[in-house]
Parts: structure tokens; C-alpha cells; sequence
């Protein structure tokens, strides 16, 4: 898992259905990130390419990772939650 600090990056691949506004399946997974008290950005934040947006991520604190991992996981819209393993040298 990649940390920075105390904290490990989350990264989300959300449906096409989440991808639409105000889609159910985009509010929802606004209510499961609402929930877990924590706030995503996109992965690739200037992409215009909507598979790349599809992806986002969070930085969670490393004792939280297996819970929001699951959380995530079971929310309509989500269709993989990750934690991002660590880099490692060439």
C-alpha cells in the first residue's frame, strides 16, 4: 500500500452509471463517501478521456483502509476500491 505519513491511497473505479449527475448510482456513492467522513479528488484530474475520469482517489488514515475498502465495495456505483501497494525501486 502506498503511504504518505499515516495515510494510504484509496483508489476508486467508479461504474459508467455513477459517471452521469444526479444518476442513483452517483448519489450513492456521494452518500458512502459522505459516511465515511473522507474526501476524493480525481486520479487523473485533467483527463478529458471518461474512462480516466472514472477514477479518483482518497488518502485514509492506515488503521481505516480494511473498513473503507469494504464500505466502498458494497456501494451501488463503485465497481473496484483499492488500496494502492507501495512503490518500489527499478
Amino acid at each position: 500500500m502506498t503511504a504518505r505519513g499515516d495515510t494510504v491511497e484509496v483508489v476508486v473505479k467508479l461504474a459508467p452509471e455513477a459517471m452521469l449527475a444526479d444518476s442513483q448510482a452517483r448519489l450513492s456513492v456521494q452518500a458512502c463517501i459522505g459516511r465515511l467522513g473522507i474526501s476524493m479528488e480525481p486520479l487523473h484530474g485533467s483527463t478529458s478521456d471518461p474512462e480516466l475520469a472514472s477514477y479518483l482517489v482518497a488518502h485514509v488514515d492506515q488503521t481505516a483502509v480494511e473498513g473503507v475498502l469494504a464500505e466502498l465495495l458494497a456501494c451501488e456505483g463503485v465497481d473496484a476500491a483499492y488500496a494502492k501497494p507501495p512503490g518500489e525501486p527499478p
